[in-house]
C-alpha cells in the first residue's frame, strides 16, 4: 500500500471518530438534562482512561537492536526541497481559516448547539467518505494535483459561505468543503516523505504543523 493510501486510511479513521463523538454528544444534549459544560467534562473521561491504560497496562518491550539515532528537530537539517514545501504549506496555513470557523458561522446564523454538533459530524463524515478515494487518486494522478484541488476547493468553499447566507447554503457548502478536503488530506501528509530524506523525516514531520 502506498504512503498516500496509508495516510488517507489514517485520516478516514480519525474523521470517523470525530463523526461518532459528535453524534454521541448531540444525542446526549438533545435527549437528556446534561448541560454543555457537563458534556465537556464528561468528554474528558475517555481521554483520562486511555492515558491511565497506557501508563499502567502497556509496557514497551526492550529493543532487540540498538535504536537508530533520531533526527534533531531543526530547520537546519532539512534540504532545500523540504524547506520550500514547508514554506508553501506555512503560507497556506496562515491564509486559511480554521474549520471551527464553520461552527462559528453556524452559531452566527442561529444554529443550536445540537445542530452545530450535527454540522461538525457531517463535515467529518464528508471528509471520511473521500479520504480513501483521495489516496488512490493521488497514486494515479500525483499528490500535487490532489493537493491543488483541495486547496482550490477550500478557497471556493469559503467564498460560497459568504455568497450563500442561508442555513441550507451552510450545510451544502460544508458537505462540498468536506468532500474535497478529504480527497487531499492523505496526499498532503504523504508528500512530506517525498521531499524529505530518511535522515530528516523526523524533523520534517514535526515541523509540519498544519
Amino acid at each position: 500500500m502506498s504512503r498516500s493510501s496509508c495516510m488517507a486510511g489514517d485520516m478516514a479513521v480519525s474523521n470517523g471518530g470525530a463523526v461518532g463523538g459528535s453524534l454521541i454528544a448531540a444525542a446526549v444534549l438533545a435527549w437528556s438534562a446534561v448541560t454543555l459544560s457537563q458534556m465537556i467534562l464528561l468528554s474528558a473521561i475517555p481521554g483520562l482512561v486511555a492515558v491511565l491504560c497506557l501508563a499502567i497496562g502497556v509496557k514497551e518491550p526492550a529493543p532487540a537492536v540498538a535504536k537508530p539515532e533520531l533526527a534533531p528537530l531543526s530547520w537546519a537539517v532539512l534540504g532545500q526541497p523540504m524547506r520550500r514545501y514547508l514554506i508553501v504549506v506555512g503560507l497556506f496555513t496562515v491564509a486559511r481559516a480554521s474549520e471551527t470557523f464553520i461552527l462559528l458561522l453556524g452559531h452566527e446564523r442561529g444554529a443550536s448547539i445540537v445542530q452545530l454538533l450535527l454540522l461538525w459530524s457531517v463535515l467529518n463524515l464528508s471528509k471520511a467518505l473521500t479520504s480513501t478515494l483521495g489516496g488512490r487518486l493521488a497514486d494515479r494522478f500525483g499528490r500535487g494535483a490532489l493537493i491543488l484541488t483541495g486547496w482550490g476547493a477550500f478557497a471556493l468553499s469559503f467564498a460560497l459561505f459568504a455568497l450563500l447566507p442561508s442555513e441550507l447554503g451552510l450545510w451544502l457548502v460544508t458537505v462540498l468543503y468536506g468532500l474535497f478536503t478529504g480527497l487531499g488530506e492523505g496526499a498532503e501528509r504523504a508528500l512530506i516523505s517525498d521531499f524529505s530524506s530518511a535522515r530528516e523525516r523526523g524533523s520534517s514531520n514535526a515541523l509540519d504543523t498544519r
